[in-house]
This record gives structure tokens, C-alpha cells and sequence, in this order.
């Protein structure tokens, strides 16, 4: 039997509540959504076909009972997953993706992204999507931050990632490693800064903010040996910041492959890097169960579990939920605080 993740210390109940979307239904975001209602109740809806979650429970042996939204108290946990019907999932089968199906992920988050700038919920929390599936010849689809910040109508948005030890934001998000270079300018890197810092405030009121800026290239450039991004855009880019910041201190830039030494890390509250993998990787070694994905500047809490779809997993009972069970945590300690 699985055991209580949900909440290591006691979170009061608030309403409205945590809005869920399941997610890819090839993958493994139905999976860990039923692993909610193993868990202690908590006010929580998700969003997905009643009946993909309901086959999706026997196949990996959860038992549980689906109420609709509409008919109860929104509660997710002691055998009670409470939905949200969304329609348009035309194959059910795990680990089978199939592209009939985007309209029906889509369905999921434009419905949560409305219930949430309407009040109904009080954050978003999102299971894994397979972006090749939600994309077409005409449009791609890069990724949930993206999309929620053009559907909420954001100009502009931070991913960034959290848990109760430290925040990480990325100057440049989902394009190709060729692209970063060219797309790593001072006024991107003092923009996430600025996100960083008023992030740390809301998250960690009490805590200095301490933000380590990693550099670009092997061992911060050598001095220009190696490059020069460090030289030319990320150093004065920190010091542009600090012109206005002048209450957060800041180091940088650091050597990327020594950033994450946990003796070194530990020297900050922050860190900012320069690209996706360059913070993803070390960060799910060090705390692979405890650690979620924040966009910030969504006019609503957006948090995300830390992996991917998981295809071939989906339906084997092998998905670990603790992820999503740890963002769902973390939502609801901020929307309290909030």
C-alpha cells in the first residue's frame, strides 16, 4: 500500500479548490491522478473522462469511487476522486498515443485555466502532456508555460521550480541547445532575475534572497577562454540587476558543472541558469521526489510535476505518484498563504 505523501506537516482546508488536469491519457498522468484518492482527503478536482480514470484505477489496483464535480464537495482522497468531466477522449488505451486525442488534453486546460481566473479553483496543478501529440504542421505546441501565458493573456511568464529548500529559474526554456547562445541577452537575464527575487518573496518571506547565477560555458568561460557570454551579457547583466536589487545578493557567474555540489548550493536561496537541462538535470538528481515546476506571472498558482509522460509505464501500476502528490502539497501551502 502506498504511503501518505500528501503532507508531511498538517495544511489547513481551503476552499475553493486545487483544479488537476490529468494530463496525456496515453501516459502516466490518469495513473498518479488516482493515486489521490489513496491518500487523506483534500479539496481537489481533476480534470479528465470519468471513465479513462475509473479503467485507469482497476488497472493499477486502486479502489476508488468517482463523484462529479458538481455533485459534492470537491474532495480528492480516501477512495473518492472527484471529477470534472471533460469530453473528447477517444482512446483510452495506456501507452498508446493517439492524435484524435489533443483536443481533448486542450479541453482540460482551458477548462482549468477558466475555473481559475474565474475564482472556482484556487490554483492549477498539471500532469505531464506529450507535446509532439498537441502539435500540428501549422503550429507547434512548446510547452504547458507557453501556453497557459497565451491563453491567460500574460505577456510575460518564468518557469521556474521549487521546493521548501531552494528556487531555480532558466533564461532560455524549451528551444534547441544551438539557439541558446543568440537568445541569452542582458535584459532576458535581468527579467528572470527580477521574476527570481519576487518569487523568493512570496515563497520564502522569511529567507534572504541569495541567488547564484550560473554561467554558460565550461568553468564560467576561463576567463573568455572558453567564450565569452559570461563576460559580454551575464556579468553585466547581474550588475544591471543589482543597480535596483540592491537589498539581494548575487554571485556569479559560476562554474555550471560545480553550481550544484550541494556544499555549494547550499550557499543559496536561488539559483538562475542559462537553459533547460543545465538546471533540470542536477536538480531531479538531488530531490527526484520533492520538487515542482512554478510558472510565474500567471494571473493564478500553476504548479507541474517534475517528469514526463512515461509512456510505456502507463498502466503497469509502476508510476511513482510522488510528484504530483508533492505538487499538490505545495499548491495548496501557498494558496493558504496567498
Amino acid at each position: 500500500m502506498l504511503k501518505h505523501l500528501l503532507f508531511g506537516k498538517k495544511v489547513k482546508t481551503i476552499v475553493p479548490y486545487v483544479a488537476i488536469t490529468s494530463g496525456e491519457p496515453a501516459g502516466i498522468g490518469p495513473d498518479i491522478c488516482c493515486y489521490l484518492a489513496t491518500q487523506p482527503a483534500v479539496p481537489a478536482v481533476v480534470y479528465g473522462c470519468p471513465q479513462l480514470l475509473a479503467e485507469r484505477a482497476v488497472q493499477i489496483g486502486i479502489k476508488m469511487s468517482i463523484q462529479l464535480v458538481s455533485s459534492k464537495p470537491p474532495v480528492c482522497g480516501e477512495g473518492i476522486l472527484t471529477v470534472r468531466p471533460i469530453n473528447g477522449c477517444f482512446n483510452r488505451t495506456p501507452g498508446q498515443l493517439d492524435p484524435h486525442n489533443a483536443a481533448y488534453v486542450f479541453g482540460q486546460l482551458d477548462a482549468a485555466i477558466n475555473d481559475c481566473i474565474t475564482g472556482e479553483a484556487t490554483a492549477m496543478i498539471t500532469a505531464p502532456v506529450h507535446k509532439k501529440n498537441l502539435s500540428t504542421p501549422n503550429k507547434v505546441f512548446h510547452g504547458h508555460t507557453e501556453y497557459l501565458a497565451e491563453k491567460s493573456n500574460t505577456p510575460s511568464v518564468s518557469m521556474q521550480f521549487a521546493n521548501e529548500h531552494l528556487i531555480a529559474g532558466l533564461v532560455t526554456v524549451h528551444q534547441p541547445l544551438e539557439t541558446v547562445a543568440k537568445n541569452i541577452t542582458i535584459e532576458k537575464i535581468v527579467s528572470k532575475l527580477d521574476a527570481l527575487h519576487q518569487s523568493h518573496q512570496q515563497h520564502f518571506p522569511n529567507k534572504k534572497c541569495r541567488i547564484g547565477v550560473m554561467g554558460l560555458n565550461p568553468h564560467a568561460g576561463e576567463e573568455g577562454l572558453l567564450g565569452t557570454e559570461e563576460l559580454t551579457v551575464i556579468s553585466p547583466a547581474i550588475q544591471a540587476f543589482l543597480a535596483h536589487a540592491t537589498e539581494v545578493e548575487v554571485e556569479g557567474p559560476l562554474s555550471p558543472d560545480a553550481t550544484f555540489v550541494p556544499h555549494n548550493l547550499s550557499e543559496y536561496s536561488a539559483i538562475l541558469g542559462m537553459y533547460h537541462d543545465q538546471v533540470l538535470a542536477p536538480l531531479k538528481a538531488l530531490y527526484p521526489r520533492s520538487l515542482v515546476n512554478v510558472t510565474w506571472g500567471l494571473p493564478f498558482l500553476r504548479v507541474s510535476v517534475d517528469h514526463g509522460t512515461a509512456i510505456k509505464l502507463a498502466g503497469t501500476g509502476k508510476a511513482d505518484p510522488s510528484s504530483l502528490l508533492y505538487a499538490v502539497r505545495f499548491a495548496l501551502e501557498r494558496a493558504h498563504d496567498a
